[in-house]
């Protein structure tokens, strides 16, 4: 990949505009997963009662 600084503005938009959307992409599993991990401990916590 290009360093930054020898990028044309179109190409740093660009990459810019793809790593935002893997963040959010990961943001969004990160809530799956955490929903999940939520689901277990409470299942967990209510066989332990």
């Amino acid at each position: 990949m290009d360093s930054i600084e020898s990028m044309t503005i179109e190409q740093l938009n660009e990459r810019a505009n793809l790593l935002a959307s893997e963040i959010d992409a990961n943001d969004e599993e990160n809530r799956v997963y955490q929903s999940e991990l939520n689901r277990i401990y409470a299942r967990i916590d209510s066989l332990k009662s």
